[in-house]
């Protein structure tokens, strides 16, 4: 940090853990001014949290720790002011608030006000599978998770083309890339002090083709279709064997109660061995005292997990015709298989709803985030590597479309029965034509900002908004300015290579209102 420091009052040293920490990001990240700039003030008080109100899903929702934790915040202080004051219960809301005086550099009249978390649940999704991102790669996105003002990353672990965790008893997985137990432990620390809790998946029993190339006996047959339509052979004991020890390796690695099963996209198995195979992963999970969370496939087991990740909701649902353009002449019977297979999403609300679990919305339409920007950049180059960075299969959207995604509105949701009753939400970033975390930071930002925001309820203390105005516009007022100050925050911090996307940002990063993409 700059020898001009932010000068620092605390009340019974309240706060300075959660300021250590924030430090402590500011200097991993190479960040070497304050965030409030250089001899301005800041005060942090503790205040209970009944002063701020609480969150509408902090009772009922769920919280990706062991325990609900207050994160809510105030920020008091007038716009022009040398002084801000912080205002809160714990050490998480007052990091919280740090954070987001860090990436709101600005006028003080966006952080004003009381900031309630709407869900505790609020994660990215991170595929370290296909594309084997360093853990200090990983580090930089749990730094950014932590100034989004996120709560947890999930790690996807394993798919078909890469296997990364360790599983006693199959040493020979370890062998091609997997993470060490020591990596796995630092990365899980590392997150702790950044108050960004790690929810780890190993994905079973299909997306498993890394698996079977190391052990191809746990197939229990010589050959698939096509090797992404593999599945693991429940029916002998060493498969059953494996199953546990995944879910061994997942209790090792999670720093909060609750490891993700997987259980999507399972082309081809048996109804009945793909509802062995969820109930062995599951009732171990339980039997080890921890929390399940799967794939809303999982829904259509005996098993009943304690949460499902909703990815595809109708509009989301491909048709068989469109699976048959995809796939070559030779996998027309696989493309049938899949178009089956997702059929029944259509009713997986109703059975998430039926069996009384929590939901978290992870709606691929607006937060499946290596979906290709419709925009084009302000930074030419940007839009060159746009033609080979993003999954080809979805339809490009315009970065302001995020803004029109409401968990609670969404008439799918209502329609499942569970309207309201949304526990959480969660990005995702999956990395097939991931290189580098130039390639992630490129795809998460702006649109995993815009998520954050609109995860996060902000009261303000004085209001100057328009007449007339409805709060949802308020809303989304708000964060097209916070936009602007975060770009240069997010440069700051090391994440230069955010999207230029010309539906956000001008040439001067000023926030911009949607318009369709223009091709020039």
């Amino acid at each position: 940090m700059n020898s001009e420091m932010t000068v620092l009052k605390m009340s019974d040293d309240f706060g300075s853990a959660a300021y250590e920490r924030f430090l402590d990001l500011c200097a991993s990240r190479g960040c070497d001014s304050s965030p409030l700039g250089d001899g301005r003030e800041l005060r942090i008080r503790r205040v209970d949290q009944e002063t701020r109100g609480s969150s509408p899903h902090l009772d009922d929702g769920i919280h990706p720790q062991h325990a609900h934790t207050d994160e809510s915040y105030t920020i008091t202080g007038e716009e022009e002011a040398q002084t801000l004051e912080i205002l809160a219960s714990t050490e998480n809301g007052v990091f919280r608030a740090l954070c987001a005086i860090a990436m709101n550099p600005g006028p003080a009249s966006g952080l004003i006000g009381t900031h309630i978390p709407v869900y505790p649940w609020r994660a990215l999704s991170l595929d370290v599978a296909r594309y084997q991102a360093s853990p200090s790669e990983i580090e930089s996105v749990i730094d950014l998770a932590a100034l989004q003002g996120l709560s947890a990353l999930h790690l996807h672990l394993s798919d078909h083309q890469s296997w990364r965790v360790p599983v006693e008893g199959f040493e020979a997985l370890s062998e091609g890339g997997a993470f060490s137990w020591a990596d796995l432990e630092e990365l899980g620390e590392y997150a702790r002090r950044r108050y960004i809790t790690i929810i780890p998946e190993i994905d079973m029993p299909g997306h498993c083709a890394s698996l079977l190339r190391t052990y191809p006996e746990l197939s229990g047959r010589s050959s698939f279709a096509h090797p992404f339509v593999s599945y693991i052979d429940v029916h002998q004991q060493r498969s059953r064997r494996f199953l546990e020890s995944c879910v061994d390796s997942l209790a090792r690695i999670a720093t909060g109660p609750y490891i993700h099963i997987g259980g999507d996209e399972v082309l081809g198995m048996p109804e009945q061995d793909y509802d062995k195979a969820i109930t062995i992963m599951g009732d171990h999970a339980h039997h080890r005292g921890c929390k399940v969370m799967a794939w809303q496939e999982a829904c259509r087991a005996t098993f009943t997990a304690d949460a499902y990740q909703y990815w595809m909701a109708d509009e989301d649902i491909p048709s068989e015709e469109s699976l048959l353009k995809e796939w070559p002449d030779e996998f027309a019977s696989v493309a049938h298989q899949a178009a089956v297979m997702y059929a029944q999403c259509r009713d997986d609300l109703e059975r998430i709803r039926s069996k009384g679990a929590a939901l978290i919305d992870s709606r691929q339409s607006y937060l499946y985030l290596d979906r290709r920007y419709a925009e084009r950049s302000g930074r030419e180059g940007q839009n060159i590597r746009l033609r080979s960075l993003g999954f080809p299969g979805y339809e490009a959207k315009d970065s302001m479309e995020v803004l029109q995604w409401s968990p609670l509105e969404r008439s799918e949701v209502a329609q499942g029965g569970i309207a309201g009753h949304t526990d959480g939400i969660e990005a995702a970033l999956w990395t097939e034509t991931v290189r580098s975390l130039s390639d992630m930071t490129m795809l998460l930002l702006p649109r995993l900002s815009m998520v954050s925001s609109l995860s996060w309820r902000t009261t303000p203390l004085r209001h100057s908004d328009a007449p007339g105005t409805s709060k949802r516009e308020q809303v989304l007022t708000r964060i097209r300015r916070q936009l602007a100050n975060s770009a240069g925050a997010w440069e700051r911090f090391g994440y230069d290579d955010y999207y230029r996307s010309s539906s956000v940002f001008d040439g001067s990063a000023a926030p911009r209102t949607a318009r369709p993409a223009v091709d020039k």
